[in-house]
């Protein structure tokens, strides 16, 4: 086994993003879904919790939740789901400026 081909890349800012346990398996599991086949494989919500040992209407919820957190776009295929893993930096500036805007 070649352990730097099993590996896939995750941002710096990962552990920042207040992510739930639940939020931060789906987000990874996509992560890694998306660069292992470059965007061609559209994992069903069944997969998706199967994968992840999760309830389906959990995953449906946090997937949800990571698209309203503009981590994730989520495009509609052929009566499937697409999911694009959006830039961190952009969720970073908007944290910031909410935090400059409270003070």
């Amino acid at each position: 086994m070649d352990i730097i081909n099993e590996m896939f890349h995750s941002p710096n800012d990962l552990f920042s993003l207040g992510l739930d346990p639940f939020e931060f398996m789906i987000y990874v599991f996509l992560l890694q879904i998306v660069q292992r086949s470059e965007g061609k494989w559209m994992p069903s919500i069944r997969k998706i919790a199967a994968m992840c040992n999760m309830n389906k209407n959990t995953v449906e919820r946090k997937i949800k939740s990571l698209e309203e957190k503009k981590l994730i776009k989520i495009h509609k295929y052929q009566n499937k789901n697409r999911y694009e893993i959006l830039p961190i930096e952009n969720i970073q500036q908007d944290k910031m400026g909410d935090y400059s805007l409270a003070r």
